[in-house]
């Protein structure tokens, strides 16, 4: 299960673009988690197509698997 507490923090003088994407998946996977790893409700939440939504995952290298809890032991 991936963390969303405490957002990396970039190096200082990061570019831009840098900070915007470590931004935006960090975004990203906190509504994954907060939508109990649902990504249409994740999508809707955002205000994003479902293609947007996958195309961003794939971008940062997230999957739904990484936001649902194996507890089946």
């Amino acid at each position: 299960m991936i963390s969303t507490s405490g957002a990396r923090k970039p190096a200082r003088g990061a570019p831009l673009s840098g900070q915007l994407a470590t931004y935006e998946k960090s975004l990203i996977a906190a509504a994954i988690t907060s939508q109990g790893g649902s990504l249409k409700a994740t999508y809707q939440s955002l205000g994003l197509s479902r293609r947007a939504l996958y195309e961003k995952m794939q971008k940062h290298g997230l999957s739904q698997q990484d936001f649902i809890d194996d507890d089946t032991d």
